[in-house]
C-alpha cells in the first residue's frame, strides 16, 4: 500500500479525479481524454454532480418508472434525456469555464482501500451501518412489495451493492485493527 498519508478531503477529491498540482492548485483530470483543467474549490461540487451522473440517470429512470406505471419506453427515454442533459450541462457550460493545462501527468493514485484507511474510523463505521441499512431496506422493499420483476431485480442490485460496500469497509476496519 502507499505510504502517502492523505487528508479526508484529498481522498474524496481523488475519487472524482481531482489532484493537487504545483502550488497546491486543484486540477481536474479526465483520464479517457488525457486532459487536465485547473479548477477552484467552488467547482468541486459541480464536478461531483457530473461524476455521479449515472446515479442521477438511475434515479430519474426509477422515478419515471413509478410515475408512468412502468412504461419501458418512457422510463428509458427519461434516463437517456437525463444523461444527455447532464453531459450537455457539463461539456457546454462547466468545462469551458475551467482553465486547460498542458503536460499534466497525475500523481500515482492512492487506492480505494487506502483512501478509506486515511479516513476516520468513525466515518468508516457510519458508512458500514449506512450501507447495511440500505441493503436491508432494499431487500425488505423487494420482498414486502408486490412489484414487477424489473423493480425486484433493481432492488436486489441495490442490496448487492450495499453488501459489497459493507464487505470492503469491514475489510478496511480489519486492516486498521492489524495496525496497517
Amino acid at each position: 500500500m502507499a505510504n502517502v498519508k492523505m487528508t479526508e478531503v484529498e481522498a474524496q477529491y481523488q475519487r472524482i479525479n481531482i489532484f493537487k498540482g504545483k502550488h497546491n492548485r486543484l486540477i481536474f483530470y479526465r483520464p479517457l481524454l488525457k486532459k487536465a483543467y485547473q479548477v477552484v474549490k467552488e467547482d468541486v461540487k459541480q464536478i461531483q454532480i457530473y461524476h455521479y451522473r449515472l446515479f442521477i440517470v438511475l434515479f430519474v429512470s426509477l422515478m419515471a418508472m413509478v410515475i408512468t406505471d412502468e412504461d419501458l419506453l418512457l422510463t428509458v427515454g427519461a434516463g437517456v434525456l437525463a444523461l444527455v442533459l447532464v453531459e450537455a450541462w457539463f461539456y457546454f457550460f462547466k468545462i469551458r469555464s475551467f482553465t486547460p493545462l498542458l503536460n499534466f501527468t497525475p500523481s500515482k493514485r492512492i487506492g480505494f482501500i487506502q483512501t478509506h484507511l486515511d479516513e476516520s474510523y468513525k466515518v468508516v463505521n457510519i458508512r458500514i451501518f449506512s450501507y447495511a441499512a440500505i441493503s436491508i431496506a432494499a431487500v425488505a422493499g423487494a420482498f414486502v412489495g408486490d412489484y414487477q420483476p424489473l423493480y425486484f431485480f433493481g432492488m436486489m442490485a441495490i442490496a448487492a451493492f450495499g453488501l459489497y460496500q459493507v464487505g470492503i469497509l469491514v475489510y478496511v476496519q480489519s486492516l486498521r485493527k492489524k495496525g496497517r
